[in-house]
């Protein structure tokens, strides 16, 4: 039997407090379904997308999936793994070397057979042969007829998949002595994982991050207790960040499509992934679907419908006949598959769906006046001449959604123009507002186009030197440049080497750059941040200083955190192979959009040391 899935998300802290929420929900096949909570929190605004399969049902398997040409060191988006094997529904796989050889860090075993071993000693994800599934430490079992059999926690699996952390254990939060030093302890990044919810079903989850308006992200212990609050015993996380990614089949179509939003404003390639199957045979059409299933919106909108049919297991089927949409003529009018909701319309009704035998209703409320307004963008720093399309989001009383689209008034002062939804930046940088108005309410968002760099003034005396574990490396001011170098030993036990300071930014930066002279090394460059709420967010400048000589490197900066900004650490990160060595550091800048530098450039310099 499935597990049900909340009608009200409630998750324990240190969840944050969720002030309104919507759920939608839908089927993917026989024995899976899916749901999107939209929440409103004391924090920001979350979105989070879960899955949940009934490993009981015998239409219904799990298998890991892995990039078609990894061998080549080419990685795959989920999707395209996802469509390739006719999955229903899947989510991204273990950590991996990024950029370089892309495989996996940890287990990977699909069908019995070993792809990648056990690493780093962090947990996986295993099917076993009876189908149920098993969360807890890989390991090999030597045979000698078929080479090394997985087993998790001492159980024998046959499809195996690495991540990381472990978050819950028998229900309650896990603390992970092999969690990966990624930053999520303590910042908000997008997050994905699986979990065990009983009585034998499987849950995969994400939720989206790093995205201003849209969606805050989750720390690792927020993340455990949402796997709670939905129910899960056994979790774990995933590989996370841009590589967060959850794809499903939507009801009517043939194949997966993407459910959220990756922070990288596309699907990153990545190097395996955890499928959901159906075996559900085909059939004829048993019923129609409509998205959205039910709509609250406001005069004047305009909103368009999918509509398609079904079978009994869930696979898309032609419609038996013509279909005809009928709406009250007191509420608007149909024009082909867009509802026109009039100007003057009030109050509920339903719109009637029929397609030969087959018909579905969606009922519709309208409400005349909006509580909450806010425009969504993807960026708010805009490339000269760049088309940005915008979304009103309304919200009524009660926070639920509202359909604003054909409704809303859009005006802009300053650089550029607005064209319906879409706001043409100028050829040149400048700075706009954009204002956007329904149902009595009212939104702005400041725009800047283009982007300038600004010398960020700092000063040597102002960092110190950190390693973890202790080891020998050092930070010094290089005498030909007069700049920060900072050395690493990795060939002993420390794994990363910091240039510490507190150096709090005025404004709010979208990047942050500096010129590195590497030593072809190969270490990981990161810069760490901290917002005014305490959250901290690791920031890659490069994910490998192969090179020798001078180079400009860049980080950009989360859009969504409060100011002030507030820099901690430039460091490096030992790789598998990592040796000794030192790099310089000079000329750090911050780009801001537009054309406005906000003054003064540090509103708090660090005590020197």
């Amino acid at each position: 039997m499935i597990a049900a899935l909340p009608a009200r998300l409630t998750a324990p802290p240190p969840f944050p407090a969720v002030i309104a929420q919507q759920r939608v929900e839908d089927e993917v096949a026989p024995g899976v379904e899916r749901a999107e909570y939209d929440l409103r929190t004391a924090d920001g605004p979350l979105v989070i997308h879960v899955i949940v399969a009934d490993l009981s049902n015998p239409e219904v398997s799990v298998r890991t999936a892995r990039a078609q040409q990894l061998d080549q060191g080419h990685a795959e988006t989920v999707r395209a793994m996802a469509l390739r094997t006719g999955a229903v529904a899947a989510i991204n796989g273990d950590f991996f070397d990024i950029d370089r050889s892309n495989q996996p860090t940890n287990v990977l075993e699909q069908d019995g057979a070993l792809l990648h071993p056990p690493g780093y000693g962090r947990p996986a994800v295993g099917i076993q042969d009876t189908g149920s599934a098993v969360i807890g430490t890989p390991a090999l079992e030597p045979d000698p007829t078929t080479g090394p059999d997985v087993t998790i926690d001492g159980v024998p699996v046959v499809q195996a998949v690495g991540g990381g952390p472990l978050l819950l254990r028998d229900g309650e939060p896990a603390d992970d002595p092999t969690a990966p030093a990624n930053g999520t302890a303590r910042a908000r990044f997008p997050v994905a994982g699986v979990g065990i919810a009983p009585p034998d079903s499987l849950l995969l989850v994400e939720a989206d991050g790093h995205q201003p308006g849209y969606s805050i992200g989750l720390t690792r212990g927020e993340f455990a207790a949402l796997f709670q609050g939905l129910g899960a015993r056994e979790a774990m996380g995933l590989d996370s960040g841009g590589s967060a990614t959850i794809v499903a089949r939507p009801l009517g179509e043939a194949g997966t499509a993407l459910l959220n939003h990756p922070s990288d404003g596309r699907e990153r390639p990545v190097a395996d992934a955890l499928e959901i199957l159906s075996s559900a045979p085909a059939g004829p059409p048993a019923r129609l679907v409509v998205d959205p299933r039910s709509i609250r919106t406001v005069p004047g909108a305009e909103i368009a419908l999918r509509i398609g049919a079904v079978d009994a297991g869930d696979h898309p089927a032609a419609p038996p006949g013509p279909v005809t949409l009928q709406l009250p003529a007191s509420l608007g009018q149909v024009q082909g598959t867009r509802a026109l909701i009039a100007p003057s319309a009030a109050g509920n009704a339903t719109l009637e769906i029929r397609s030969g035998s087959l018909s579905a209703q969606v009922p519709i409320e309208v409400t005349a006046q909006v509580a909450r307004l806010e425009i969504l963008a993807p960026t708010v720093s805009p490339t000269p001449g760049e088309s940005l399309h915008l979304q009103a989001a309304a919200y009524d009383a009660a926070g639920h959604p509202l359909a604003v689209q054909g409704a809303v008034r859009w005006s802009v002062s300053g650089g550029g123009r607005m064209e319906g939804d879409t706001y043409l930046a100028p050829a040149a940088p400048a700075d706009a507002v954009i204002t956007a108005v329904a149902g009595g309410a009212r939104a702005s968002l400041a725009l800047g186009t283009g982007r300038h760099r600004v010398a960020l003034p700092w000063q040597p005396a102002w960092f110190r030197f950190v390693s973890y574990p202790a080891g020998a490396g050092a930070l010094g001011v290089d005498a030909g440049c007069g700049c920060l170098a900072l050395r690493y030993d990795f060939t002993q036990r420390e794994r990363a080497a910091y240039a510490r300071t507190a150096l709090v930014l005025g404004g709010h930066p979208i990047a942050f750059s500096l010129d590195v002279d590497g030593d072809g090394g190969g270490e990981w460059l990161r810069l760490r941040i901290a917002d005014a709420h305490g959250r901290h967010y690791a920031l890659t400048l490069a994910r490998a200083v192969d090179w020798n000589g001078w180079r400009r490197v860049e980080a950009a900066l989360p859009q969504d955190a409060p100011v002030p900004l507030m820099i901690e650490d430039v460091y490096l990160v030992a790789r598998e192979d990592s040796g000794a060595g030192s790099v310089r550091l000079r000329d750090p800048a911050l780009a801001f959009p537009g054309l406005v530098t906000p003054t003064p450039l540090v509103t708090r310099p660090p005590q020197t040391r």
